[in-house]
């Protein structure tokens, strides 16, 4: 997007596009910019790339980005903000009738703030930013860059605060991020950082003076597009009463990633993460099965060479270590611990430029079992439209006397966790892209599950484990759709839907367990009034039978957000935007053998950036 230094959108800009691609494929484009100041690439291969855009009568602005593969979903979104004229227009020949001096003249350009004065000496700035460009950046080999531009700090702060509450928790609510620009822009050693926070307080309705509360902070820092570092951290105390419990719930989750590229062709990666929870899964209808303090320590590393786009060989090496107390009923029984290596790689390769075949395999070893899950997917690629089909089988043996000792149950707050307790997975689906940057896709998927697992459907949870529980035996049957639009030219939305069922029967604590599920989320930016709409619904009804008892876990919530930029000219003016936010969340749940309760929320608040 081409904007203008106050942010307004700058329609017919002239774009100039260079860049080249991992297989030294050069590019080279020349376009315009929409009515709002959008411009759409949908076929960049991945590479570096260098944009230039230019606005008669105005200074050009530049930037390079590092193009990721869109068959992964990756769209690198790139926005170049034309600065203010410095108000000194180089005197020619030519005189008033040059053209470029007789634009800048106009009447009515409303990309300046002043009349510019021809042959002016250079305001004072001028002399500022001429000293800064002086200065050098040195990075961790030795080497130097100029500190070219300027250093522009993006800030945004929002706070929110519950005004009404009812069966539920009230929730307040401040966030902040912020994100530099390019720190010696043009060269490769440009570093870029970020840094966001929340910082929340739960109160329960029922009881004032039972408070918790949760903090999450992240900050990222980019290195010339080659290298990336995040440092996550997150801590959350519910309520006691929320989980009628005597102590307090607490779920703590530390994380490192790294990713960096190694050669022209090639990227390597390593992530840790430590989790840790106390009493957090105490309240259910089969809360017995679960641990009531676990910690899992998990780090991995992965090597992957990418010669051509669809084409690559990945290695992957990981240590996992996790302590729990099991419990029998109510009393803990003793403690478990466990210790897994992972060892798998996978290769991809296209045939027929159309067909890309992909498989690979990954082994652990733990001090009880052995196993391997050998994995294949095949995709079909024409254009915009990709059909693909997957499928993953784990092998597993005990060793001999450990084939009677329990699996620790766990739990996850994303999906891709499940991976871990699936014997078998399959799934199917296709994608279609457009030029414009729209999409869709569809996808079925089976999974047979060897564990006992608790699947959060909000990751993002405050006072509420929303959930589905699998046990071993259970298959879990899931359909899921996603797209993105542009309804018209001042419309813009995305929607995604998932939802699935599951049963199983065995011999043991649980005889039964049968559920379906759903989750579903839409959003909608109406352009012209910058009016943002944000729409989610989830639903679980399960029956888990225990003991010829069915016992219940049911929900079903719907929550809005709304936010509003507020048209404030001189806000505007000074770079800034304010927006007014509201939040609303109605819902039903039952647990057990209880009735089912309702619960209401109502939020608003402010957000600022600039």
């Amino acid at each position: 997007m081409v904007r203008s230094a106050t942010g307004a959108p700058l329609p017919n800009a002239l774009l100039l596009v260079q860049g080249i691609s991992p297989g030294l494929e050069a590019f080279l484009r020349v376009l315009r910019s929409a009515g709002d100041g959008s411009f759409v690439i949908p076929d960049a291969r991945p590479g570096v790339y260098s944009l230039v855009a230019s606005v008669p009568g105005l200074p050009a602005a530049s930037t390079r980005v590092m193009h990721r593969d869109a068959a992964t979903g990756a769209v690198s979104f790139v926005v170049l903000d034309i600065p203010r004229a410095s108000g000194v227009i180089e005197a020619t020949a030519l005189g008033e009738r040059d053209p470029w001096t007789a634009r800048a003249f106009a009447a009515g350009d409303v990309l300046r703030d002043e009349r510019p004065t021809v042959g002016a000496p250079a305001p004072p700035m001028e002399g500022i930013v001429a000293a800064l460009s002086g200065l050098r950046l040195q990075d961790p080999h030795g080497r130097v860059a100029p500190l070219e531009g300027s250093l522009p700090l993006h800030a945004s702060v929002a706070s929110l605060a519950s005004f009404g509450t009812s069966g539920g928790s009230a929730v307040s609510e401040t966030a902040i991020d912020l994100s530099s620009g390019n720190l010696g822009a043009g060269s490769r050693t440009a570093w870029k950082w970020g840094l966001e926070g929340r910082l929340g307080r739960t109160a329960n309705d029922a009881s004032p003076g039972n408070t918790g509360g949760y903090s999450r902070f992240a900050i990222d820092v980019a290195r010339g597009g080659d290298q990336q570092l995040r440092i996550s951290s997150r801590r959350d105390a519910l309520p006691i009463e929320a989980l009628a419990h005597a102590e307090p719930p607490v779920f703590r989750q530390h994380r490192v990633d790294w990713e960096g590229a190694t050669s022209l062709h090639g990227r390597a990666g390593v992530s840790a993460e430590l989790t840790s929870q106390d009493n957090l899964l105490s309240r259910g209808p089969v809360a017995g099965l679960f641990s009531r303090s676990t910690s899992a320590f998990d780090v991995g590393a992965r090597y992957e060479i990418s010669p051509d786009a669809g084409e690559f060989v990945r290695l992957q090496v990981g240590y996992r270590t996790s302590s729990s107390l099991v419990h029998d009923g109510n009393d803990i029984n003793a403690s478990l611990e466990e210790r897994e290596t992972r060892l798998g790689g996978t290769a991809s390769f296209r045939v027929w430029d159309v067909l890309v075949l992909e498989g690979g395999a990954t082994g652990s070893i733990s001090p009880i079992s052995r196993a391997v899950t050998p994995e294949v997917r095949i995709s079909v690629v024409d254009g915009g439209f990709r059909i693909y089909g997957f499928v993953s089988r784990r092998f597993e043996a005990r060793l001999e006397g450990y084939e009677a000792l329990p699996v620790a149950a766990t739990t996850a707050t994303v999906d891709g966790e499940l991976a871990r307790l699936s014997r078998s997975h399959v799934r199917a689906g296709l994608r279609y892209e457009w030029k414009e940057g729209q999409a869709v896709s569809i996808e079925a998927s089976r999974r047979d599950i060897d564990g006992t697992f608790r699947l959060l459907l909000d990751p993002e949870f405050f006072d509420q484990l929303d959930s589905i529980y699998f046990l071993p035996g259970d298959s879990a049957s899931e359909l899921a759709f996603a797209a993105t639009f542009n309804l018209t030219t001042a419309l813009a939305g995305r929607v995604e839907a998932r939802a699935g069922r599951s049963h199983g029967e065995r011999i043991g604590i649980v005889e039964e367990n049968s559920a379906s599920y759903g989750r579903a989320e839409a959003a909608l930016l109406v352009k012209p009034s910058q009016t943002t709409f944000g729409l989610g619904y989830r639903t679980v009804s399960q029956e888990l039978v225990r003991s010829n008892v069915p016992l219940r876990n049911d929900l079903s919530a719907m929550d809005l957000k709304v936010a509003q930029v507020l048209p404030i000219p001189v806000l505007r003016s000074l770079g800034s935007e304010w927006k007014a936010l509201l939040s609303m969340e109605l819902g039903t749940r039952r647990e057990g053998l209880s009735e089912e309760r309702s619960n209401r929320r109502f939020a608003g608040g402010l957000g600022l950036s600039f």
